[in-house]
C-alpha cells in the first residue's frame, strides 16, 4: 500500500493555456512525473458533483538538488478541473536537498516575474517596491514562486521599477508632450477642477529657446483677490532632466500660502 502524502495546499492558479503553465513548472525547475485523470467531487469551482480531473504530480529536476549522492523529494500535486479551464489547484510537499540552481537569478529577475511586478504596477496601482515584494509573497502569487529563489530582493524590485519608469514613462519625447498639450488645452466645457495646458513654448530649453508649460485650473483661479502680493518659486530637483518647476501663488493674511 503507498505511503499516504501529507500535502500543503499552496493555492490557485491561473494559466491561459497549457504551454504557461509549462512555463510555470519549468521555472521552478520541476518536471512532470504522472499525470492521471482521476475522480473528485470537489474541485476549485466549488462543484460537489461527481466528475474528472488531471492530477499532475511535478518533481524537482535541480541539479543542485539531484546528485550521485542524493536525490530530491521535493514535489507538487497539481489539480486541473476540465470545468474550470483556467484554474490550477496547487499542493507541495517535502523540502529541496539543495540548493536550488541560481543561474538564471544571477542575471536578474525572471521574466514571468517581471510580468507579475508589472500586473502590480498597471492592474492594481501598486508601484511601492516593498508594496510589491509583499504582494509576491501573498496567497495569490505564491504558487507562482519557488520563494527562496524565484522572489526578487527589495534591490531587484527597486532597479526594475526605475528601469520601468525611465523606458516608459520618462522618455523625453517631445512629440508626446506635445500631444498631451494639445489634448490638455482650455476649452469652455472644462471642469472647475480640471486641470488645462496654457503659455506653452516648446523650445530646446536654452536661454533664447525656451521650453515652458503652464498648469492651472478654474478653481485655483477663483482664488486670486484683488490686492494681493504674489508669489513664486523653482527647483530643479524634481524633474529628472533639470528644468525648472515654477509654482506661482498668493499668500493670506495667515500667511499661509495658495497655489494658482
Amino acid at each position: 500500500m503507498p505511503k499516504k502524502i501529507n500535502w500543503n495546499f499552496v493555492g490557485i492558479s491561473k494559466f491561459k493555456d497549457l504551454n504557461e503553465f509549462k512555463d510555470w513548472y519549468s521555472g521552478l525547475n520541476a518536471i512532470v512525473k504522472h499525470n492521471n485523470s482521476v475522480t473528485y467531487t470537489s474541485c476549485c469551482g466549488g462543484s460537489k458533483q461527481v466528475h474528472q480531473m488531471n492530477e499532475i504530480r511535478l518533481v524537482c529536476n535541480s541539479q543542485a538538488c539531484n546528485t550521485k549522492e542524493q536525490t530530491c523529494e521535493f514535489k507538487y500535486k497539481v489539480l486541473h478541473c476540465s470545468k474550470q479551464h483556467e484554474k490550477y489547484r496547487i499542493y507541495e510537499h517535502g523540502v529541496h536537498a539543495g540548493v536550488p540552481d541560481t543561474d538564471e537569478k544571477k542575471r536578474g529577475i525572471k521574466n514571468y516575474v517581471k510580468d507579475m511586478i508589472k500586473e502590480c504596477i498597471y492592474e492594481k496601482d501598486i508601484s511601492l517596491p516593498a508594496k510589491i515584494q509583499i504582494k509576491l509573497r501573498g496567497k495569490k502569487f505564491k504558487c507562482k514562486f519557488n520563494e527562496e529563489v524565484d522572489i526578487p530582493s527589495l534591490e531587484q524590485i527597486q532597479n526594475y521599477v526605475k528601469y520601468l519608469k525611465r523606458k516608459l514613462g520618462d522618455n523625453n519625447k517631445i512629440s508626446d508632450v506635445k500631444k498631451f498639450a494639445k489634448a490638455n488645452k482650455y476649452h469652455e466645457d472644462i471642469g472647475d477642477d480640471e486641470f488645462f495646458v496654457f503659455g506653452e513654448e516648446f523650445g530646446s530649453g536654452g536661454d533664447n529657446d525656451h521650453f515652458q508649460l503652464g498648469f492651472t485650473s478654474k478653481r485655483l483661479l477663483s482664488r486670486i483677490p484683488d490686492g494681493v502680493i504674489f508669489h513664486c518659486d523653482g527647483t530643479y530637483k524634481v524633474i529628472k532632466f533639470g528644468f525648472p518647476l515654477i509654482v506661482f501663488g498668493i499668500s493670506d493674511i495667515n500667511r499661509k500660502f495658495w497655489p494658482v
